[in-house]
């Protein structure tokens, strides 16, 4: 909630901003990048607030990774190819350092599952925000959602987690319901599918 009009104004004078055209829903420029605050302020209230552990890491490095290649993309433009071939990298790496689908007897099958969830809801929260609030929208819903069935199982961290993917994206949506004063980009939506998986 206060990082976002930061970011906003930020994106603004860089000259970081969506002009008006006709596929696109907005009559005015439009603010880029504002993930940038989302990751941001889910960074820190993880950082703060979880115990630092093996599989906490992993995510955070993950998280960070794929932020990293949407902020990339939102700036200079990645050939789809290519950002596909880094999500399966990143989600690769992810899995092989124990965040992982334990449900099936081989663990490269595990895995393989593990990767396709991953990118496959990366992909999915990035073509779903075409719309003003519709990803961090549909990401509050998953997350409270998930926060309520994780702690009936006493995963407080994941609980945590869930909470706070929640919250960050919540303070983004004041400025991105319709009409939207900033959207998320790249950086964003790839965040969230990641976090979300």
């Amino acid at each position: 909630l206060i990082l976002t009009p930061i970011v906003k104004k930020i994106m603004i004078k860089l000259g970081h901003v969506d002009h008006p055209s006709e596929d696109r829903w907005h009559r005015e420029s439009v603010a880029l990048m504002g993930g940038i605050a989302i990751f941001i302020g889910f960074a820190l209230s993880v950082l703060l607030r979880i115990d630092l552990k093996r599989e906490i890491l992993v995510l955070l490095i993950g998280g960070g990774a794929i932020f990293a290649l949407g902020l990339f993309d939102d700036i200079f433009g990645t050939h789809p190819r290519v950002k596909f071939a880094l999500q399966i990298l990143i989600a690769l790496g992810v899995a092989y350092f124990g965040i992982a689908i334990k449900i099936l007897p081989f663990s490269w099958l595990n895995i393989s599952l593990t990767v396709f969830w991953i990118v496959g809801l990366i992909n999915a929260l990035n073509l779903v925000d075409n719309m003003d609030g519709l990803s961090s929208g549909v990401t509050i819903i998953a997350s409270i959602s998930l926060f309520g069935l994780v702690l009936q199982k006493g995963e407080t961290s994941v609980a945590l987690i869930s909470l706070a993917l929640a919250a960050s994206c919540l303070g983004f949506l004041v400025y991105n319901f319709n009409p939207a004063s900033i959207f998320m980009g790249d950086c964003g939506s790839l965040f969230l599918g990641y976090t979300l998986a």
